[in-house]
Formats: structure tokens, sequence, C-alpha cells
């Protein structure tokens, strides 16, 4: 059973009773659930922008947030209208009647210390990015998408015009049932996953089933070791691997894993250029409306609309992307360039390394030395020598001096901010 325009308009209906009208800004921090759904499209028909929080932040970040982003209103889990349904269907985008012109969200980028930037998006932006998604991965009525991303990153709030584009199904995850388990029970047809996420799908032989009845799994959100990549394969798992980012409200380039590790071509409605400094520009009807920030209206975009996004890469013949690393990673360690993602590929080849971030600490000697943090399967920390057969094939100036055990109280499978493991590697040096 599908949700249906009755049950929106019902939405509205409780959203005008908490005082929510057009041109507001409601903060909404609540796990992604149908309800939540719902509430976004009452929000859009009230045209009111969204404000999706993280449910890791504390009360004052929240209250820091809202008020940085001049909202109206918070509304919790308690907050949103009842839905006794695990799945959003059967609601299609032009019954909506909305105004693709209106700003509808407001998502918070990742990876800041303090309080992030408000990246701004239209409805227009969101409906261009699932239009031109479709030319790689399609996604329609009688196919279920799970949502196993939170719906306050780009990554599981784009599924929501997904989904309207073509009345396609959201599956949502119940409190306390786990990845593993929704696709070894549950029937749907797409799934997107973090690294981190596919890496334990695979080693768990339970799961390969399910994960082989899927038409397509989409892997983002950071690197993806080519060795995992390989397993999905060998296993004829529909693997897709994307360049994407918040301010292009989600995927730029997408295609099927290939041996020649590329992240595909721009997708339609998208445009991207790289500098003669090896950045990667966008620009189209994807990309955001600007920053919201404390000071207000931040618009990064020069003359000709384009967006400098500080990754560095490279077209090939064929036009596919390639990614180096990020502008703002480079550091110098004695005259040398080092780019901790290029250390962090090695690692991750290891089949024990889940994640693995680089980061910088001062040295007299050298300016800067890489150290890396390491978040192993068993938790444990390898012998020294493990690391270096490792990183055998880069140049010795770029094996990091220290190996550190991934920090407990940091959560799994999602960005992590390099400046805070870069505070963390000077309190051990």
């Amino acid at each position: 059973m599908g949700v249906t325009l009755e049950q929106i308009e019902t939405a509205v209906a409780h959203l005008q009773s908490l005082g929510v009208q057009a041109g507001q800004r409601i903060g909404i921090q609540a796990p992604a659930s149908c309800s939540l759904v719902l509430t976004v499209l009452a929000c859009w028909k009230l045209k009111a922008m969204v404000v999706p929080l993280s449910l890791r932040y504390s009360t004052p970040r929240v209250d820091q947030t809202l008020r940085a982003m001049q909202c109206d209103r918070l509304l919790r889990e308690e907050d949103l209208p009842g839905v006794e349904d695990a799945c959003f269907s059967g609601i299609s985008w032009g019954p909506l009647a909305l105004d693709i012109s209106q700003e509808a969200s407001i998502l918070l980028t990742s990876g800041s210390m303090g309080l992030s930037k408000g990246v701004v998006h239209s409805l227009g932006n969101h409906l261009a990015s699932a239009q031109g998604a479709e030319a790689q991965i399609s996604f329609g009525a009688d196919e279920t998408w799970l949502v196993s991303l939170p719906m306050y990153h780009i990554s599981g709030f784009a599924l929501i015009m997904r989904a309207l584009l073509h009345s396609g199904g959201l599956h949502f995850l119940r409190s306390g049932e786990t990845l593993g388990e929704a696709v070894q029970k549950k029937d749907f047809t797409h799934l997107s996953v973090v690294p981190t996420q596919l890496r334990d799908l695979l080693g768990d032989s339970a799961c390969h089933a399910g994960l082989q009845r899927l038409k397509a799994i989409l892997v983002g959100g950071a690197h993806c070791p080519a060795s995992l990549l390989d397993r999905g394969r060998d296993l004829g798992l529909n693997l897709y691997v994307s360049y994407g980012s918040t301010e292009m409200a989600s995927q730029i380039t997408t295609t099927l894993v290939n041996t020649e590790g590329h992240l595909g071509q721009v997708l339609p409605h998208r445009q991207l250029r790289v500098s003669d400094t090896s950045e990667i520009e966008v620009r189209g009807d994807t990309r955001f409306q600007g920053y919201w920030t404390e000071q207000g209206w931040e618009r990064p975009f020069d003359e000709d609309g384009w967006f400098a996004t500080g990754d560095l890469g490279h077209l090939d013949a064929q036009g596919y992307l390639h990614i180096t690393g990020r502008k703002d990673t480079l550091f110098i360690s004695g005259g040398e360039n080092i780019y901790p993602e290029e250390i962090e590929r090695a690692l991750l080849q290891l089949e024990d390394v889940k994640q693995c971030v680089v980061v910088p600490i001062p040295s007299e000697r050298f300016g800067q030395r890489p150290v890396a943090f390491i978040d192993t399967r068993d938790g444990t920390m390898p012998e020294r020598q493990i690391w270096l057969e490792a990183l055998a094939e880069l140049e010795s100036f770029k094996v990091p001096d220290t190996f550190l055990l991934w920090p407990k109280d940091l959560s799994e499978g999602v960005k992590v901010s390099r400046e805070e493991l870069a505070k963390r590697a000077r309190g051990y040096s």
C-alpha cells in the first residue's frame, strides 16, 4: 500500500497546526522514515524550506545551527505526522504541483570544525539531479530503494526526488534493524552504501544472495578501494561508483564499476571542467544557490557560474573523470608535496582496514609529516611492518611516521573532520 495525496494534505494540515507557514525555515531532526518524507513534502507544499539536522548533534549544537540558519522552529520525531507504512511509494512529482523555482532545502556541509555552512538548493536543483541520475541508474514504479544513509546528508536526501520522479518506493530500516539484516530479509531493488558498509556486507556471506538480486548498488561518500570493488564484481554485483557533492545536489558522474578506475562521464544537467591547476569546477541545473552562513549569503561562483570544488583530478581522452585528491588536504614535507588520499588508497587495499585518514602534524625538521589513523576490523593495531609493506610502492617520504588506531568515539561510515583528527594527532606527538 502506497502513500496517497490525501496523506500529504493531512501532513500539511498537521504542520499548519504547529504554526508552519510559507517562507519559513524548518529544522528537522528525525531518523529517515516515511513520516520524515511526508513532512518534507508537506513543507514544500507550504513553500517552507527544510533544514535536516544530524541525529548526532548535541542540544547546544542544534540550538547554534537553528540560529545560524535562521530557522523558525525545530521538528523532532515526535512532532512528525504518524504513518504506519515502512515504505514511501506511489507518489509522483506531477500531481504535487510544486514550484521548481522555490528554495527547498538547506543541507549542512560536513567535515569542518564548528558550525558548518548551509548549502541552499531549489526544488529545480533537486529535480535536475534526479533526472540526470536516470542516465546511469534508472529507478521507477515497482522498484524500491533501501534508505541506508542519513537523510540529513545529500546521499540520503536526494532519494526523495528520485522516488518522486517516476513513483519509485523508499524502504526504511526499522529501529534496531541492521543493514545486513535488511539485505537478507527485505525485498528491494536499489541500495546506496558507503565503502565501510559495502565491506561489512561483502564480509557476511549470508548477505551475498540478497546483494546479487539488486538492480543497482551505488557506492559513494568516500574513496572505495579497488580490491573491495573487485570482490563485488567477482560476486556478480551491479556496483556503481560516483563522484558527487552536496553543492551539486548529489551525483555529478556515475558509472558501473570498471577496471580503469574512472568515475564515469558527466551526467545530464551538469557541466564539469578541469582548471589549469587540476581543480575540478562544476555548474549546471543542479548547482546550489549558494551558502547560507551566520553572516548571510555567500555565492562562491565566478562570473560564468562555475563553482570550484576543491577536488583535484583529470578527464581522460574518453571524457571519464579520475580523482586524485583534495586541494585543501595537500601539505608539504621537506619540500615534497604529499596528498593524503594517495596514502589512504594504498592502506585501504589491506583486507583488515575498514577506513583510514592521513593528516599532517608539525615537524621541526621537515615542516610537516604524515600520521595515519586506521580503523581495523578487529580493533587492534598490527605491527608497523604490515603498513610498510602496504606502502612499499610509495616514495619513502610519503610513509607516515606514526600509525594510530581509529578513535573509538568517532562514528563509523560518516565523514570525519580531518582538522579534528589532526588536532588529536598533535596531542599524541
